[in-house]
Order: structure tokens, then C-alpha cells, then sequence
């Protein structure tokens, strides 16, 4: 699958190069009293400004449009290099079907969230392998007031909350944009530009082939939760239920040293509609850390344990009750899911 890593490529992230070319330097012309204004804003009576949650951080499911019209049958999950493919065997009987991809609502969330593009910008979809362009779309919001026109018409950065300060620039002076903007609470002055101060999530459409049978390819950047623990506190109930640990593997950490250990739990997506598909397989690259012990973890078919070290390709997997498929890496501190 050479596809994943090309398609990951610094030079081929999607985004607008109106913004992406000016943000360092808009960032670097910001004073230091825009940065301490940043800083004074979250500790206001509205509180931090984002409406996000860090419980997951996956691509969201896949819907179907119009609903209900594309039913999936296989999948396979592959992590490489820290980057995820999804590869979905899907039938439809629709004449113009497609699938959406509905983002989480998000804002500014501070310079220590490690994932604060949850937009996915890295998204890339193909299609019977052959790559396709998105219906690309955001909405934005300050508090329950939709400011999605009044952002496109000053011209402004949608995904500045990504950025720390949540800089973005006017492209298009237009006073009265900029006031009604300025009056919903969704921007602040800083000096010659702007804090973002509005959330928003980005809709992504997926045209598919007038087929009754395709393959839908998705490739994303891993997000994965990470926290580092000594042996003991590596497994836990919740994680021998999730990811169909056996208890024995509480003493095998004991044994395989007193250190730390990194921890990283992955949650990917593979249903459509809330429709599971009838077969999952995992396909996972070496671990690439420094031990022999690193290890993925996560639930076969019937609960049924599954435990891998080095490559592994395509186990039967088994997803929860909403189709996502949970997946365990254990590994020592200096080690890498790679």
C-alpha cells in the first residue's frame, strides 16, 4: 500500500495556501501582548474557548448520502508508520451515492492539546484506487449563532483555532463584517489581526462510482491516546475489556522490566450509517521499538484475545456495538508504534 505515505506527504496536506504561506509570518509580527491576551482569554468567566472532547480523537463514523444507501461488507485496518488506512468493500444501489464525513465541533483549545487539527486536513480518499477530489465545506459557529458567512466574507482563516495563538487575518476589509463578527463574541482585536474565538467543524463529502460494489479508501493521520505508565498501571480492567487483554499479561510487563512504558490506544472508525461491517481484519507494521516486547493488543472474533508483535496482516478483528475498532500498543519508553 505505497499510497498511504505518499498521500501523507508535508506537500500534499490539503489546505489553502492564502492562509498556510501567511500564518508564520502573521504569528511572528504578533506582539507579546497579543499572546498574553490569548492566555487572558481562557481564563475568563466563558472559560477555555473550545467545545471539543480529547476522549477520542478517530475519524469520525461514515454516514451515507442520501441515508441508508450504502451498506459496508469488509474492512481492513492498516497502521503504518503512523498513519492509518481504512479500506472499506461497500455495495450501493444508488444512482448518485456518496458518503459524508461530519466532523467534531472544535475551537482554540490551547497550545498543549496534541491534536489540535481535528479537522483531518491529511484526509485522503480513494476510490477502486484511483484518488478523487473532495466536496470540501466548514460551519462555524459563536456560541448558538451560525457566523459561517460572515468568516467567509471577511476573508478570514476557518481553521485559525488550530493554530496557537488562534491567529487569522482580514483578506477583505469589510467593517461591518468585522463588527458583526466582533459584537457575536466570535473574533477579538489583536493589534492589525484577529483571535479566532468561534468554533467549527469541517463536512466532507465522498462522491462515489455508480457501482454496486467499490472500494472506499481512506488515509489519515494516527490519533491516537498516549500516556506513559510503570508495568503495573499498564493494563487495567477497562483496557482486559476493550482490548481482550488476558490477565497474564499484567505479570509479563512485571517481568519485562521496572521502567515506564508508553501506552497508545487507537480508535478507528469502520461503520457506515452505525452499520458494522460483516468482516474486520487488522494489518499492523513492525513496532519499531528498541524491545522485543512491544505489543499490539486488541479483541479477534468472539473476544477472542489477540496479541501481536512485529507485522502482522490481516487478522480477523472484532469492533464494538458502533463498529469502532479498538487497538492496544505497549511498548518501552524509547520504543516507537512505528
Amino acid at each position: 500500500m505505497p499510497w498511504i505515505g505518499r498521500s501523507l506527504a508535508h506537500d500534499d496536506v490539503v489546505t489553502d495556501t492564502r492562509f498556510a504561506h501567511s500564518h508564520e509570518s502573521t504569528v511572528m509580527r504578533t506582539s507579546a501582548a497579543v499572546i498574553l491576551a490569548v492566555l487572558a482569554a481562557c481564563t475568563t468567566a466563558d472559560g477555555v474557548w473550545a467545545d471539543d472532547s480529547t476522549s477520542s480523537f478517530g475519524l469520525p463514523p461514515l454516514q451515507s448520502d442520501p441515508p441508508h444507501t450504502v451498506v459496508p461488507h469488509a474492512c481492513d485496518v492498516s497502521i503504518v508508520a503512523d498513519h492509518v488506512n481504512v479500506d472499506l468493500t461497500v455495495t450501493t444501489r444508488e444512482t448518485q451515492p456518496a458518503l459524508l464525513v461530519s466532523g467534531p465541533l472544535f475551537g482554540w483549545s490551547g497550545g498543549a492539546d496534541p491534536y489540535p487539527e481535528k479537522q483531518f486536513p491529511e484526509l485522503r480518499v480513494r476510490i477502486n484506487d484511483a484518488p478523487i477530489h473532495l466536496e470540501d465545506r466548514f460551519e462555524a459557529f459563536a456560541g448558538g449563532t451560525n457566523v459561517t458567512q460572515l468568516i467567509k466574507s471577511a476573508g478570514m482563516d476557518p481553521w485559525a483555532i488550530t493554530h496557537t495563538p488562534p491567529v487569522t487575518r482580514v483578506h477583505e476589509a469589510r467593517p461591518p463584517v468585522l463588527k458583526a463578527l466582533q459584537n457575536l463574541r466570535a473574533i477579538e482585536k489583536a493589534g492589525e489581526d484577529y483571535l479566532a474565538r468561534w468554533t467549527a467543524r469541517r463536512i466532507v463529502r465522498i462522491p462515489l462510482q455508480e457501482s454496486e460494489n467499490q472500494r472506499v479508501m481512506l488515509a489519515y493521520a494516527a490519533r491516537p491516546v498516549t500516556s506513559v505508565a510503570m508495568a503495573a498501571q499498564a493494563e487495567t480492567r477497562s483496557r482486559e475489556k476493550r482490548y481482550c487483554m488476558e490477565p497474564k499479561e499484567t505479570k509479563y510487563w512485571g517481568r519485562a522490566g521496572s521502567g515506564q512504558f508508553v501506552v497508545r490506544e487507537y480508535a478507528i472508525s469502520t461503520s457506515i450509517d452505525g452499520a458494522s461491517p460483516t468482516s474486520v481484519t487488522v494489518t499492523l507494521s513492525d513496532v519499531g521499538g528498541d524491545s522485543k516486547a512491544d505489543a499490539w493488543y486488541f479483541c479477534g472474533p468472539h473476544a477472542r484475545p489477540n496479541l501481536k508483535r512485529g507485522i502482522a496482516k490481516r487478522v480477523p478483528a472484532d469492533v464494538d456495538d458502533e463498529g469502532v475498532l479498538h487497538l492496544l500498543w505497549i511498548g518501552t519508553s524509547s520504543g516507537s508504534a512505528r
